[in-house]
């Protein structure tokens, strides 16, 4: 009765089973009868993403391997698919420490930190491929196509620059990471999206005293156009009255 070297305490029972039945309830009814306790409004408030975007992230989890409910050697059943994905999402979306989920959850801090590094790696490795690269040739030219026709020949997407409290800096690194304004930690990121919400280029992380056009002239995508490297194609485009290449 305490656990696997002597001296060590038994592990703490935190009744993982009733966790994962409250969730089921509250939100999905897949071993519940209905009908859930909270709203469509309610999920999408609580997990920031509509359901079919839940779902698609949680189907893409289980072909990676991982969240995948079992049975340990002694009959009992482990911490189930949406509990897992509850806690990992709380702690990316709210910021919650890993201890915070414990009562809703019903899951240990170690389990919760451990299901949110593999929901991270697993969402990568499924939907990278599709979501999160640069544009081929092929669809260069069609995203060309659809902002000529809104009147942005050229086009093939939008560049932001957006800013990210960072509460647990260290202290060796706040003066570079001050806001402009001083009014906090911030760390930059860097994105270009299009219109059909394919992110075709991520930087996260630039301290947060830089401007937005410090950060695009730092840009590993920009360095890329400007060497020459990308795009695979450069069609020429008659933007007051002058052929400009892209």
């Amino acid at each position: 009765h305490k656990g696997s070297k002597a001296g060590r305490a038994a592990n703490r029972s935190r009744d993982r089973q009733s966790g994962a039945e409250r969730i089921d309830k509250d939100y999905f009814c897949r071993h519940s009868p209905g009908p859930r306790i909270f709203t469509e409004k309610d999920f999408e408030r609580r997990y920031r993403m509509p359901r079919s975007v839940y779902e698609d992230l949680r189907a893409g989890a289980l072909r990676q391997g991982i969240f995948i409910q079992k049975t340990d050697a002694v009959g009992v059943v482990g911490a189930s698919t949406d509990q897992k994905m509850t806690a990992a999402l709380r702690m990316l979306t709210e910021g919650y420490a890993a201890n915070s989920t414990v009562e809703y959850t019903r899951l240990g801090e170690e389990t919760s930190r451990q299901a949110m590094r593999e929901f991270v790696v697993a969402v990568v490795d499924e939907f990278e491929g599709e979501w999160l690269r640069l544009p081929n040739e092929k669809e260069l030219a069609e995203l060309d196509e659809h902002y000529s026709s809104l009147g942005f020949p050229g086009c093939i997407g939008c560049v932001d620059c957006a800013s990210w409290q960072w509460k647990n800096c260290p202290v060796g690194e706040q003066g570079q990471y001050l806001e402009t304004k001083g009014k906090g930690k911030v760390c930059r990121m860097e994105v270009v999206t299009d219109d059909f919400l394919h992110i075709w280029h991520v930087m996260f992380g630039a301290p947060g005293g830089k401007k937005d056009v410090t950060i695009c002239r730092n840009s590993t995508l920009f360095n890329k156009v400007r060497s020459g490297d990308w795009p695979p194609c450069r069609p020429e485009r008659e933007i007051a009255g002058q052929s400009i290449p892209w």
